[in-house]
């Protein structure tokens, strides 16, 4: 269905016409290659699931953008209901996926899942933890907010 919005929404922008209103009034649209978006101050990129670039039309003084390229940058689901002609927006469920393989970025503080400890890295255990008991912390403070307390050794 998003495939068939991005579609319809391209139709729209690239034909320079907008059909609205229950009765499909003609009306003259500019496309607007030049206005960017930003959303918190980051730079959205708008472009279709084939990853063609989309633009923002003006129209009577408003900019309209394309629902479904910002939607997912707002966290929502886009669908269309053909029947009652109504765009639902929706939060979109949180994904459960494995934890992600330690980097760099994650925190230096090595927490056992099983026995709900936490290892600084000058400890004895740090290195002794297995991999898929490890939970990894930024600060003490963190970890013991999850429910973790500190290592005697």
């Amino acid at each position: 269905m998003k495939k068939l919005l991005a579609l319809a929404l391209c139709v729209v922008i690239f034909g320079g016409t907008v059909y609205a209103t229950a009765t499909m009034e003609n009306v003259q649209a500019t496309l607007q290659k030049e206005v960017k978006v930003e959303l918190n101050g980051k730079k959205l990129e708008l472009k279709t699931t084939e990853k063609k670039s989309l633009y923002p039309i003006s129209f009577e003084n408003h900019i309209y953008l394309p629902i479904d390229a910002v939607a997912d940058d707002l966290n929502l689901d886009v669908k269309w209901d053909e029947k009652t002609k109504i765009v639902k927006l929706d939060t979109k469920k949180p994904s459960v996926s494995a934890p992600a393989a330690p980097t760099q970025q994650q925190g230096k503080i090595k927490g056992n899942k099983k026995s709900k400890i936490y290892h600084l890295p000058n400890n004895v255990s740090y290195d002794k933890i297995k991999e898929e008991n490890v939970v990894y912390f930024n600060t003490e403070e963190e970890a013991v907010k999850a429910g973790y307390r500190k290592a005697k050794k």
